[in-house]
């Protein structure tokens, strides 16, 4: 009698199982298991490509050559001129690859029937075991792939590899300077299978919404439209075969606009043909932000999407190119539609997340009565169309006190995804919104808000922005700040706590796993609220500030796997000209990269997945200058240490060692003043309690704030300064160097024993070592491409400029 199968021995329990397991755990490990494994989840063991058109021209050919086996392809179209025929020859490369995959799926066909028929199974020697192995007529399951694809017959090898090789183009992402208008068109012969489709543009351009829908509409089930401009959604949405709903009106002629008819001429020219006949669209997520269309065309296209689960419609613009009036946009009629029972059959699922804004209507352009009314309609959509949603978004000015309020106190429990979007860097806001949504929303797995600054201040729970002032290192004759060529503490300007910013505090979100948000000081808002009588105040460019920024998101939420963080880089190439006339004030807006920056206590994310500082907006020359410009001041000893890997021997190891002990001398020559004067403050503010108190009371009235220290042995006095969020002492002793330049000298010791001891153990060769983001994709440091390279390409594009400029040490 045989024994009974275990859970994962059975095809259908498997499955589910591994529905459960992330992408990346499949991809990784759960793929390489065995064949029945690899096969069950090869439909979510994707192969990415990514390219950017800014790239050496001889890149090209390289990437392009892992075509056929990409199943996602992610495209950066850079201000070049050869972009457009980069273009071209991907759109050949992409014929080709529909090509060969549609003629595998008709020797799939042929072989499944083929088997079916029983004319391949005596072929099969030693193959199976039990009943595979005797022949007979088994049917085909239906895993997702055929019983044919499991068997190791010799008659069927090549078939099976051809198959496992040949898979079409599933998810396409385009961001960059690209006129979809004039350039998608031609991919869409190419594009039926397409799953995924994601446009990030910076031109205003049009979009046929029937073209692709046609093309592509019983396969595309997510769809997000994003530009900096304007995308204008003309001609009617749903294609032809749809019959057009009887509250349809007919469209303005206005709306009639001429790049429909170019899509159509594309399309009869490609001889397109539909996808397959279906009365419904496999929608399942719709985002438009800052599109300008006809409101009627989307309620058209709601009437066949009942998979519909998400619909985010951002900053929708009012402007209409093609005449005078302005566009309407009717949250309360689009609501009402979507609650109408005429038409039950549209939405199977409830709404998992809803947004409606529009750009021309801002908090700061209307009453108080129709802010009230806003939010109103805002907590009514919430509750009315997604009662259960975990994803809120909003456009950067409706997030109010009253909403914040609505999240913390109703759904706090249920968010776990908060994005606010807004076109521009936001203004810095007096109230800070966010950190107190942040220090009291434990179940937050997700932020995303790029163009939303965050004041440093609050992050620095021990007050040493502002305690920094009270010990200044001057070299040549300029107070500077901690780092090269500057004083380890800094210096410091009026409060720190102003009465309008509130006290600092830990975020209480430490499962947080994405994050994309702006950094910036109170002390270079621009805003005369913050204004300090002392000139030489702390800025997000201070090796202070950033060690603060690096060191307290690796303690306070190291699950992070994606990490995005700019400061408020100047978008003019020539601001940045550091000998120019506007460079002594804008290069002081930007995260500092070099050694006591802090930005080595990153690595402490393990699971860190995607990682981003800063970004350039430009094209062309500006944006390569600007890319070269950001290492000023920067020496190799600052970067190199990102090179570190393991498997390293002979002469790799040699510069390996070599490059420690550079490291080394500038801890102890270069920082051996600055540590020494954080020494004799960390025992200044132990003896003297009082100090802190005595500095802010004169800017604080309304909260009452007592002394604190820098020494850790006293971080339990009861004098310390209230702060916001988590309140366990594990997080506070984490946090008790924040800031401090000796935080990056016991980073980097811990990185260097690492290595060391594994060198020793393996007899002259690194087998491990210290791990830099073991799980890292990619990473992208101050340049304009929407994605970034892997950590060796990248760091190597960084130190290039320094060996053809040899850069004097100057101070960012």
């Amino acid at each position: 009698m045989s024994p009974p199968l275990s859970p994962l021995e059975i095809p259908e329990i498997l499955e589910q199982i591994l529905s459960h397991v992330d992408d990346l755990t499949i991809e990784q490990f759960v793929s390489r298991v065995n064949r029945t494994w690899f096969l069950l989840t090869r439909h979510r063991t994707n192969q990415d490509l990514v390219f950017d058109t800014n790239r050496r021209r001889g890149d090209f050919n390289t990437v392009m050559a892992r075509l056929p086996e990409a199943t996602r392809l992610w495209w950066h179209a850079g201000y070049r001129r050869d972009r457009v025929n980069q273009w071209r020859k991907l759109v050949r490369l992409l014929k080709v690859k529909d090509l060969r995959f549609r003629e595998s799926r008709v020797r799939t066909t042929t072989m499944a029937s083929a088997s079916q028929h029983g004319l391949g199974a005596g072929t099969r020697t030693g193959a199976g075991t039990g009943n595979a192995a005797a022949g007979g007529g088994e049917e085909d399951r239906e895993y997702g792939y055929k019983e044919h694809d499991l068997r190791r017959s010799s008659t069927h090898n090549d078939a099976v590899s051809w198959t496992m090789q040949e898979r079409p183009l599933l998810e396409l992402r385009l961001s960059g300077f690209l006129s979809i208008d004039l350039r998608f068109p031609s991919l869409l012969p190419y594009i039926q299978f397409l799953t995924v489709l994601k446009l990030t543009m910076r031109e205003e351009s049009g979009f046929n919404m029937r073209a692709v829908l046609t093309r592509c509409g019983s396969t595309l089930q997510v769809l997000h439209i994003r530009t900096t401009s304007t995308f204008r959604l003309v001609g009617p949405w749903i294609p032809k075969r749809f019959p057009t709903p009887s509250f349809v009106e007919p469209l303005p002629e206005r709306w009639q606009d001429p790049i429909a008819y170019q899509w159509k001429q594309g399309n009869d020219s490609t001889q397109e043909q539909e996808s397959e006949s279906t009365n419904v669209l496999a929608l399942r997520e719709l985002v438009l932000e800052r599109a300008s269309f006809y409101q009627t065309s989307l309620e058209a296209l709601l009437c066949f999407t009942p998979y519909l689960d998400t619909l985010r419609l951002i900053e929708l613009d009012r402007r209409n190119r093609m005449s005078s009036s302005p566009v309407d946009y009717d949250q309360s009629r689009l609501i009402r539609f979507l609650q109408d029972p005429q038409f039950p059959q549209r939405h199977i699922l409830p709404l998992r997340s809803y947004t409606f804004s529009v750009a021309s209507i801002t908090f700061a352009t209307l009453t108080v009565a129709a802010i009230a009314n806003i939010e109103q309609e805002i907590k009514h959509a919430q509750s009315e169309l997604c009662p259960d949603a975990n994803e809120w978004t909003f456009f950067t000015q409706d997030l109010s006190l009253p909403l914040l309020k609505f999240l913390k106190e109703e759904v706090q429990n249920v968010v776990t995804t908060l994005k606010l979007r807004n076109k521009d860097l936001h203004k810095f806001s007096p109230d800070p919104v966010l950190h107190r949504y942040l220090c009291a929303s434990p179940h937050l797995l997700h932020l995303r808000a790029e163009n939303t600054f965050y004041l440093v201040e609050l992050l620095d729970i021990h007050g040493r922005m502002e305690m920094a002032s009270s010990r200044i290192t001057s070299q040549g004759g300029v107070a500077t700040l901690g780092g090269r060529g500057t004083g380890a503490i800094g210096t410091g300007g009026g409060g720190a706590f102003n009465s309008l910013m509130g006290p600092p505090g830990i975020w209480a979100c430490k499962n947080l796993q994405t994050l994309h948000i702006s950094f910036r000081s109170a002390s270079n808002t621009g805003s005369s609220t913050y204004a300090t009588t002392n000139s030489s105040s702390v800025t997000i460019t201070s090796k202070m500030s950033s060690r603060i920024v690096f060191g307290y998101l690796s303690r306070v939420c190291p699950q992070l796997r994606d990490l995005r963080i700019r400061a408020a880089e100047n978008f003019y190439w020539a601001a940045w000209i550091p000998f120019g006339p506007r460079g002594t004030v804008t290069t002081r807006q930007r995260l500092p990269l070099t050694l006591d920056s802090g930005f080595c206590l990153l690595t402490r994310l393990r699971c860190l997945e995607f990682l981003s500082v800063g970004f350039i907006s430009g094209s062309g020359t500006s944006s390569t200058f600007l890319s070269r410009n950001m290492v000023w001041g920067l020496e190799p000893v600052d970067l190199d240490w990102m090179l570190e890997k393991e498997g390293y021997r002979g002469d790799e190891l040699r510069k390996s060692k070599e490059r420690r002990e550079a490291r080394r001398l500038v801890v102890e020559e270069r920082w051996e003043t600055w540590l020494a004067e954080e020494k004799i403050i960390l025992v200044q503010k132990a003896m003297d309690a009082n100090w802190w108190i005595s500095r802010t009371r004169k800017t604080v009235d309304h909260v009452t704030i007592t002394s604190t220290t820098l020494n850790s042995d006293n971080s339990s006095n009861n004098n310390r300064p209230p702060i916001r969020g988590r309140a366990d002492p594990e997080i506070h002793e984490q946090l008790k160097d924040l800031g401090l330049l000796v935080d990056v000298k016991n980073m980097l010791e811990e990185m260097d024993i690492a290595n060391e001891r594994d060198e020793q153990n393996e007899g002259g060769r690194r087998e491990e070592g210290y791990k830099y983001w073991p799980m890292l994709r990619w990473m992208r440091m101050y340049h304009s491409t929407e994605y970034g390279r892997s950590r060796e390409r990248e760091v190597k594009r960084m130190l290039t400029p320094l060996k053809e400029f040899k850069f004097k040490d100057k101070a960012w």
